[in-house]
């Protein structure tokens, strides 16, 4: 693949995961994992690693638009800090596991994991619009 579309499928991917995580929150690793798991083959990573670079590479990204976006909502008051306290010691602890754990699974498996929460969320976000469409 020539470099040129290498980069402007990058920028394009960056471009959306910055506008979902900008506008749901979403850190947009919820798009960038997929994006990275159909750009990274391509460009001729191979399949046993492409889940462990999309993860990593996602989360290094992650940090600045997660810094501009956070600065955002709290200049905006979306952010209940009450409630941001009583999570971060369970969510040290989550990302420790998870770090520990990713060192001793194949990327079949986290693919695998990753599309089961990717539907178990999506799943959840429906029942709950049909829930609130039916009371009105």
């Amino acid at each position: 693949m020539h470099w040129i579309t290498y980069v402007l499928s990058l920028l394009a991917a960056g471009i959306v995961s910055g506008f979902a995580s900008g506008l749901f929150g979403v850190g947009g690793g919820i798009v960038r994992i997929p994006l990275f798991l159909y750009l990274f083959p391509v460009f001729g990573v191979h399949a046993s690693v492409v889940m462990h670079l999309s993860a990593g590479t996602s989360l290094t990204l992650a940090i600045p638009s997660s810094i501009s976006a956070s600065r955002a909502q709290y200049k905006a008051g979306n952010i209940d800090l009450s409630f941001l306290r009583t999570w971060i010691p369970a969510l040290v602890l989550g990302v420790i596991l998870g770090l520990v754990v990713m060192r001793y699974v194949s990327g079949r498996f986290l693919i695998q994991i990753f599309a089961f929460l990717i539907l178990a969320v999506s799943v959840q976000m429906f029942s709950s619009l049909l829930i609130r469409f039916r009371e009105g």
